[in-house]
C-alpha cells in the first residue's frame, strides 16, 4: 500500500494536468508574502509605523493565508475525488474551503502550542529538578521534539484529509484523526518521513545548486520543491482514499 499511494498521486497528476497551475498559485503566494514583509519593513523603518497599528499582518494571517491554503488543498481534494479541475476552480475553492482551512490552521496551532508546552516542561524538569547538564538536556529534547513533531505531523495529515477530502467538520475531524492515525500508524509514519526527508534533501540540493548555478539554479530548485509539495500532498490524500475503503473513521 505504501508504494500504491505514490502511484495514485502520479495518476491523479497526469489525469488532471491543470493541477500544474498550482505551481503558479504557490508563486503568487510567495510574491504576496514577500511584498507583505517588504511593506511592513519599509513602514516601520521610514514611517515609524509599529506592527500593532498596521492592518497588513491581520489581513495576511486571517484572510490571505487561509484563502490560499483553502484554494491549494481544496483543488487537490477535488482532483482526488475525480472532479474536474480548472483554473477558475482555484479561486472558487478558496472560498468554498475557507472555513476548513481555518480548521486546519487551528490544528497546526494546537500541535505547535502542545509541542512547546511539552518541551518547556520537560526542559524545566531535566535542567532544574534533575540537574541535567545543558548539553544532555538539549540532546534529550532534540529526540523528544523530533518524536513529537512526527506524531503531530501524522495527526495533521489525517486532519487535513478528513477536513478537505472527507468533508468532516473540524471537531469531528479532530477526534477521528487520532483513530485513523492509530489504525494506520506505520503507514502514516512512512509517508510522513518520506515527504519530510524528501523535501529536506531537495532544499539542501537547491542550496548547493544555487552556489553553482546562481539564480537559475535557485529558481529551478524552488520550482521542484513546489512541484513535490503538490505531489506529497496528493500522496497524503491518496493514503486517505485507500484506507477509507476498508475503515470507517467512526469505529
Amino acid at each position: 500500500m505504501y508504494l500504491k499511494i505514490y502511484r495514485i498521486s502520479a495518476e491523479i497528476f497526469c489525469k488532471h494536468r491543470k493541477i500544474v497551475w498550482l505551481l503558479v498559485w504557490q508563486c503568487v503566494f510567495l510574491i504576496i508574502t514577500g511584498l507583505t514583509v517588504l511593506v511592513l519593513g519599509v513602514n516601520q523603518t521610514r514611517h515609524g509605523v509599529p506592527l500593532s497599528r498596521s492592518l497588513l499582518p491581520p489581513v495576511y494571517v486571517f484572510l490571505l493565508l487561509p484563502y490560499f491554503a483553502a484554494a491549494f488543498l481544496g483543488t487537490l481534494a477535488e482532483a482526488m475525488r475525480q472532479n474536474p479541475v480548472t483554473i477558475g476552480n482555484f479561486f472558487g475553492n478558496g472560498l468554498r474551503y475557507f472555513g476548513r482551512s481555518y480548521g486546519l490552521i487551528l490544528s497546526v496551532l494546537l500541535v505547535l502550542v502542545t509541542w512547546l508546552l511539552v518541551i518547556g516542561v520537560l526542559f524545566a524538569v531535566m535542567h532544574i529538578v534533575l540537574r541535567f547538564s545543558l548539553g544532555s538536556s538539549f540532546k534529550i529534547l532534540a529526540l523528544v521534539g523530533l518524536f513529537l513533531a512526527l506524531i503531530g505531523s501524522m495527526w495533521l495529515l489525517w486532519t487535513m484529509n478528513l477536513l478537505f477530502v472527507g468533508g468532516f467538520r473540524w471537531l469531528r475531524a479532530f477526534k477521528y484523526a487520532w483513530i485513523l492515525q492509530r489504525k494506520n500508524f506505520f503507514l502514516s509514519l512512512a509517508a510522513t518521513i518520506t515527504a519530510l526527508a524528501g523535501q529536506l534533501i531537495l532544499i539542501i540540493m537547491t542550496l548547493w545548486i544555487t552556489r553553482i548555478a546562481g539564480i537559475g539554479g535557485q529558481m529551478a530548485g524552488l520550482l521542484l520543491v513546489m512541484f513535490l509539495t503538490v505531489f506529497w500532498t496528493l500522496s497524503f490524500m491518496a493514503l486517505y482514499r485507500l484506507t477509507r475503503k476498508t475503515q470507517n473513521p467512526s469505529q
